[in-house]
């Protein structure tokens, strides 16, 4: 009996100490395009690193789409995520810097079903929340896609394009660990 629990415990050692990669729960990765835009994002940010980073995407017709990227010290949508007691389904990781990614389902499904939303006092939700941030905002239409930094947005509405800026994607080189 000592032979056979000695034998499955080398056995099963090994195996369940083995290093594999990490993924982060409900983690999803950006297509090369998107990628190459929060590459150059996080490198024009450097200097200025904010602890919250924030994509949202608002899908308009099959075709077109707006994406606001965001750097802060808060949520750019806190206090409606407080009122209704939303989270980011998902989150993406681009060079060793989270993002968390709103599309408005957030509003209608959770992660864990089991936290009430914690609706606040209409008072408290309409306080002024930190604005402070880098915002590029981002007009996909198809193959045509077209970048401009603004001094500030909130998702999910029409807001105008101007102050374009030529965007040359970075060379990414894949980081093997």
């Amino acid at each position: 009996m000592k032979r056979i629990l000695i034998t499955f415990m080398i056995i099963i050692m090994p195996l369940s100490c083995s290093k594999k990669k990490n993924f982060l729960p409900y983690t999803v990765y950006p297509e090369k395009d998107l990628e190459e835009i929060l590459d150059s994002f996080i490198i024009e940010t450097k200097k200025n690193r904010y602890p919250v980073n924030e994509i949202y995407i608002d899908h308009l017709s099959p075709q077109k789409y707006n994406l606001v990227i965001f750097s802060g010290e808060e949520s750019l949508t806190k206090g409606e995520n407080q009122f209704y007691g939303q989270t980011p389904i998902e989150c993406s990781v681009i060079s060793g810097i989270k993002f968390d990614i709103y599309s408005g389902v957030e509003h209608f499904f959770d992660k864990n079903p089991n936290t009430p939303p914690n609706y606040m006092d209409k008072k408290d939700y309409f306080r002024e929340y930190s604005t402070e941030g880098i915002y590029w905002v981002i007009q996909k239409n198809g193959n045509k896609t077209e970048i401009s930094k603004q001094w500030y947005v909130y998702p999910f509405i029409p807001y105008p394009m101007k102050s374009s800026i030529p965007f040359a994607a970075p060379i990414i080189k894949d980081d093997e660990n």
